[in-house]
């Protein structure tokens, strides 16, 4: 994986201090939840030993943003999809183009490489065609 790109230090000792060794699906929603200052004050409500905590995505605390942060960040934990009194609003709260429509846009793609380790992958590709002589 590539170097991380932090928000700010508050963001970058957030995922230092909770991160787990080789737990990318932890790790990709500790990056998340350590983007906003909102969610790093809630996290012991969103992440418990029971797991995630679908219910605080309904808190008053919850804004736009967070609730885009937390969707995306529960998706790359368990695989969860948002759904809310079956409205078709809330399912379209799961679209990329909903997820990605905030400020928070770029550290969604780091988190997004936590999980999947897309450079490591990019990395391999490239090596493949450089192995066999063919044009990128």
């Amino acid at each position: 994986m590539k170097d991380l790109i932090y928000k700010n230090n508050k963001h970058e000792e957030f995922y230092f201090l909770n991160k787990t060794e080789n737990d990318v699906y932890r790790n990709a929603l500790i990056y998340l939840v350590g983007l906003t200052e909102d969610t790093r004050n809630h996290f012991s409500e969103i992440l418990t030993n029971e797991g995630i905590n679908l219910n605080v995505l309904h808190s008053g605390w919850i804004t736009g943003e967070t609730r885009r942060l937390l969707i995306l960040g529960f998706n790359l934990y368990n695989g969860y999809m948002y759904e809310s009194e079956g409205s078709k609003n809330d399912i379209d709260l799961n679209t990329v183009s909903e997820i990605f429509s905030g400020e928070l846009a770029y550290y969604y793609l780091q988190a997004i490489d936590i999980r999947f380790d897309v450079y490591k992958n990019e990395r391999k590709r490239i090596e493949l065609y450089k192995n066999f002589g063919l044009e990128d």
